[in-house]
């Protein structure tokens, strides 16, 4: 009994405090009288329009009749399933409005402030417009179909994971030891289409598989016994660096739109073979649709290779840009710091560099230089570090981005005063060009994380041809205050262990 009494007693306290509540006891389209956009959508696409429903009656009053002025007006909507059509009727300001007569089968529900009245039964029906609209929605925002359900655990554990992955029907594929390559003939030469097989050798070997040429086919194509199938042609996709692997019973169809995207299909081949044999002892491959392309442009790693930063051996290198280019990353920045009097700042000769950049371009890796200087070098110190810079240039023999640090970027960017004015350096970004001696197809990348702490300097004329690099380590937000339409976002990851400072760039997101 007593329980009873201080159940009752609970809920009467919470009772009180809902009815206390601002929006206790109101409607949606209470809630929505004073929101014009949404009655508007209301009155286009429900019975409350005219347009949307001509059958539906509307009946006004200026005031209701509890004779509150501050009450906005009033709507009937009947729906036109349950109602005929009815004359609307107008009834005076000062008069109480007299309650109409409905049907049986029409229920009437009246809002309580607003003073809206709809049918409750019918009161959303909705114009065969809404159905277009949201046909037309769909079709704006879902670009693409809905995946597939992947059933086989394994093909979750491929890295970067495939745009699409579609399991099939089917005795699994048994790859033999011997993988003969069949490559049908087109545009591209077959001997290059064969460089990238090699340089996916040392991989498959190690997996225990050899790879050698097995026939050329003509553009047509014929029927091999051959287990694995190459094609290359850009005009099979839409966009570049695409590939498509189709694995049946009783072979491998590789197909490419360019030299890259056949070395993608070639490390996710690779993926599989290693998952398949990992998984189970029969080495086999269930048929399956593997459909890929790039999401970002720029997928990078930056690298701190400075003197005094910890220097990886020459082989360490050539073992990471594999497994990075494994992974589909296709750019390097090595960064660097240069002081004033500094004769070579890099910890790899040039004949060295030259190397790198080869095994780089083999496995469809772009090295990016990345400048920057020490942190106690000053503006007036910049003149005479110009040439040392041009060097370091000079050492990429395959030049395509330059990448300016952050101290470099900062000290460029400041102001001197001048009678109690802020005003730029004589160097604008425009004379980088012709300052570091770069070929005008060469794209440079400023650090602008500098340029926002900057705020009482006038505002930098950014060339057009020139990237912002957003370093994540500096966790505020950027996207508001829009300092330029060609970001990169570069998110850093900062290891102070030892005696160096290393920075890597894990991912690298353009957005163009």
């Amino acid at each position: 009994m007593v329980m009873n009494k201080v159940v009752w007693k609970l809920s009467e306290e919470i009772m009180k405090t809902m009815t206390r509540w601002k929006f206790c006891g109101k409607t949606s389209l209470d809630l929505a009288s004073h929101k014009p956009e949404i009655l508007a959508l209301v009155e286009r696409f429900t019975s409350f329009s005219q347009a949307a429903n001509p059958a539906s009656p509307v009946v006004v009053a200026a005031a209701n009749h509890s004779g509150d002025s501050n009450s906005s007006t009033r709507f009937r909507s009947v729906s036109v399933d349950s109602e005929p059509r009815m004359e609307p009727q107008v009834f005076g300001a000062g008069k109480p409005e007299p309650h109409p007569v409905f049907p049986n089968n029409f229920h009437e529900r009246t809002t309580s402030r607003s003073g809206l009245m709809f049918n409750s039964q019918a009161s959303l029906d909705l114009s065969p417009r809404i159905d277009q609209t949201i046909e037309n929605l769909l079709r704006t925002h879902i670009s693409t179909p809905v995946r597939p359900l992947v059933t086989n655990s394994s093909l979750h554990l491929l890295w970067p994971q495939p745009q699409r992955i579609i399991e099939l029907e089917g005795p699994p594929f048994v790859p033999k030891k011997e993988l003969l390559i069949s490559v049908v003939k087109g545009a591209t030469p077959v001997h290059r289409i064969l460089d990238v097989w090699d340089v996916c050798g040392p991989s498959l070997h190690r997996l225990g598989y050899i790879t050698k040429i097995g026939d050329v086919q003509p553009a047509c194509g014929r029927w091999t016994e051959i287990q694995v199938e190459c094609t290359v042609n850009e005009d099979l996709f839409p966009t570049s660096d695409s590939y498509r692997i189709h694995i049946s019973t009783e072979k491998v169809r590789i197909t490419a739109s360019n030299l890259v995207g056949l070395h993608y299909a070639c490390c996710t081949f690779i993926q599989l073979l290693r998952l398949c044999k990992t998984d189970s002892s029969s080495e086999s491959l269930s048929p399956m649709l593997v459909q890929d392309y790039p999401a970002f442009k720029h997928r990078a790693v930056l690298l701190d290779i400075s003197p005094r930063g910890r220097i990886p051996s020459l082989d360490y290198l050539f073992h990471m840009i594999s497994l990075w280019s494994n992974i589909k990353i296709n750019h390097l920045h090595l960064y660097t710091r240069v002081a004033p009097g500094c004769d070579w700042p890099l910890c790899f000769s040039k004949s060295e560099m030259v190397t790198i950049d080869r095994y780089c371009l083999d496995r469809f890796v772009t090295l990016v230089p990345v400048l920057d200087v020490e942190s106690h070098v000053t503006y007036d110190d910049l003149t005479d570090m110009w040439l040392i810079l041009q060097e370091v240039l000079a050492s990429f023999p395959t030049l395509r981005h330059v990448h300016v640090g952050p101290k470099l970027c900062s000290l460029l960017g400041q102001s001197r005063v001048e009678d109690g004015e802020n005003v730029p350096h004589h160097v604008p970004l425009q004379e980088l060009w012709q300052i570091l001696g770069l070929p005008p197809e060469v794209t440079l990348m400023l650090c602008s994380n500098s340029l926002h702490t900057q705020e009482a300097a006038p505002p930098l004329d950014i060339p057009p041809n020139i990237l912002l690099v957003e370093y994540g380590f500096q966790c505020r937000e950027r996207s508001k205050q829009g300092i330029h339409p060609h970001i990169m976002k570069i998110y850093v990851e900062r290891n102070t262990e030892g005696a160096g400072e290393e920075e890597r760039v894990d991912v690298n997101r353009m957005c163009r």
